[in-house]
């Protein structure tokens, strides 16, 4: 990669520009890419040319996990489509950059809860940053804590006039239930995040009922943040489906028109009529036109 005309002002969105790049790539072919070397042209005050060369000595990472989302015939187009798109508007103010690092996280995990938690983690800050310019409280600040304390206090004197220690056992969780939201300020917010989920999506334009008509993957996400497990046997399918609507998202948010890959359910007619997924090499106007048909992944 080579570019011109950067002036000494601009060393930071040369900075930001390699990065962002690195993680298109990486994205792209599934492969972590990493900056191990590079040269330098300047010119000093007298009119000189003075060169550099930098060698990070950094230690490679040799696992690959990620999917190929773009196959190698296809990189040139990809590349030449979203080089142009590397700006401040995509990937700082509508958060790509921070959701593409937690998905090529993935790369070097190989428990699916955890993997299940990185791709929640990449689809919430694209969802925090799609809803950023909307106020979300349903009340202002000063209200919501004037309502929160005297609803906390009507909670705390009902427990006095209870004597029975079971009865008051079960009194203490029922109010600890009541206070949850209060604390986390989940009752002041405009939806759940099932919802702004859908919200985005459908903004976004991005095809997603063929994967989770109900967008039901946030009660996985939720299990396993409260119980540390999701003790169901789809977890890996339920997985393979949130990565599939991530990479749809990027695509999206990219506005590359290609052939890329993704996972998809392939039936495999042997002695056993094994189901797994595989790859398959699609484009948003197929997944459209399968959705118009009635078909799912």
């Amino acid at each position: 990669m080579t570019l011109r005309n950067i002036g000494e002002n601009e060393q930071v969105s040369y900075e930001n520009y390699s990065f962002w790049l690195m993680s298109l790539l990486s994205f792209a072919s599934g492969n972590y890419v990493e900056k191990l070397y590079k040269f330098i042209t300047v010119i000093d005050k007298n009119g000189s040319q003075i060169k550099s060369e930098y060698w990070s000595g950094r230690k490679l990472r040799s696992n690959r996990r990620g999917i190929v989302v773009i196959e190698p015939h296809n990189l040139p187009l990809f590349i030449n489509q979203c080089a142009r798109k590397l700006t401040d508007e995509i990937f700082i103010n509508r958060g790509l950059n921070l959701s593409l690092n937690w998905y090529i996280n993935t790369f070097n995990n190989n428990v699916v809860e955890v993997d299940f938690l990185l791709l929640c983690t990449a689809l919430e800050s694209l969802i925090y940053r799609h809803f950023k310019e909307s106020s979300e409280r349903l009340v202002s600040t000063k209200k919501y804590r004037e309502v929160k304390k005297k609803i906390l206090e009507i909670i705390n004197n009902s427990r006095l006039d209870i004597n029975e220690d079971e009865e008051l056992r079960k009194y203490d969780i029922f109010a600890r239930i009541i206070q949850k939201p209060f604390d986390d300020g989940s009752c002041n917010k405009i939806g759940s995040l099932s919802a702004n989920t859908e919200k985005m999506l459908d903004d976004c334009g991005v095809p997603y009922k063929d994967l989770f008509p109900k967008v039901d993957f946030i009660k996985i996400r939720n299990t396993i943040i409260h119980r540390g497990i999701n003790e169901i046997d789809n977890n890996f399918i339920e997985l393979r489906k949130l990565s599939t609507l991530i990479v749809r998202i990027f695509i999206v948010i990219l506005g590359y028109e290609g052939k890329f890959m993704e996972s998809r359910k392939i039936e495999l007619y042997n002695e056993s009529e094994i189901s797994k997924y595989g790859l398959i090499c699609v484009s948003l106007e197929y997944i459209f036109s399968q959705a118009k048909n009635g078909c799912s992944s």
